[in-house]
């Protein structure tokens, strides 16, 4: 996908990277995609279909109730300052 430059699947792969966190009760990989993913949608000028909506809003109630505001906050601003290929290439915890 990244290879091709298909930009407009860019923010649906990150859902499903913050999906797959949130499986598997990595709450804090879980904000960071968030963050990655709408700062995707909104670099397309898009935003999330209304099921992906309510999944990211899903995810982002369990790791904010997971982690608490602060850490979820600070997980998320990290994700919207990172491009999406680098945050598949980022630091698993």
């Amino acid at each position: 996908m990244f290879a091709n430059d298909w930009a407009d699947f860019v923010p649906y792969v990150c859902v499903a990277g913050a999906a797959l966190a949130t499986a598997e009760g990595d709450h804090a990989r879980a904000a960071l995609m968030i963050g990655v993913a709408d700062a995707a949608f909104t670099a397309l000028g898009q935003v999330p279909d209304p099921d992906d909506a309510a999944d990211l809003a899903t995810m982002r109630t369990a790791a904010i109730e997971a982690l608490g505001r602060a850490a979820f906050d600070a997980e998320y601003a990290a994700g919207q300052g990172l491009e999406p290929r680098a945050a598949f290439a980022h630091d698993q915890r």
